[in-house]
């Protein structure tokens, strides 16, 4: 007889679950019985952990932009450029590692205006972190927040496209937007 699951290891068990059906059908296309199966479970024992649908999505949302500045916030570096270079490449193996969560934080959309509203804070958080980043590194020759929306539109438009090309090399991926926009931030320095 298998063991019953404790609280806190159901409750990762259904945020796994919902945050790959999240991210593959959509919120409004979820639903809580497709969560349910996917994590082996019935439907009201989501109910004892998350109120509803959206308290779900909201969690997982906090819960997955943590974890992604938490892995931003380890990349060290002797100069700006490998800074640079390690933001992108901490960046790269987020998506790379969680592909699902990546899609929940950057490429959900909803009509729920509480989703919205959190999906909003998510976009100018990760602008403010970007920022903070090329601020430390000395690399603003430009209009900080600008220059923070430009690179996190860029490696987000590149995660898309390395999404349907998985044979490209997570290296490869972080070269070539060092490449792009680390010379082209402004940098005058070789130092990467």
């Amino acid at each position: 007889m298998a063991s019953r699951l404790r609280a806190p290891e159901r409750r990762a068990l259904i945020e796994e679950a919902a945050e790959e059906v999240f991210a593959r059908r959509g919120y409004h296309s979820a639903s809580l019985g497709e969560i349910a199966a996917a994590a082996g479970i019935s439907k009201p024992v989501i109910y004892d952990h998350f109120g509803s649908k959206r308290d779900l999505h909201l969690s997982l949302l906090e819960k997955t932009r943590d974890a992604l500045f938490e892995r931003l916030a380890t990349g060290a570096g002797q100069n700006p450029g490998e800074r640079f270079r390690a933001a992108l490449d901490a960046f790269f193996q987020y998506v790379e590692l969680h592909p699902y969560a990546w899609r929940m934080l950057f490429r959900e959309t909803t009509g729920n205006p509480e989703v919205v509203a959190a999906h909003v804070r998510v976009q100018a958080q990760a602008d403010e972190r970007i920022a903070q980043v090329l601020a430390a590194g000395g690399l603003m020759t430009m209009d900080p927040m600008m220059t923070a929306v430009l690179v996190k539109n860029a490696t987000n438009g590149l995660a898309i496209w390395w999404g349907e090309h998985p044979e490209v090399p997570r290296a490869a991926i972080v070269e070539a937007s060092v490449r792009c926009l680390y010379d082209g931030i402004g940098s005058d320095s070789d130092e990467r």
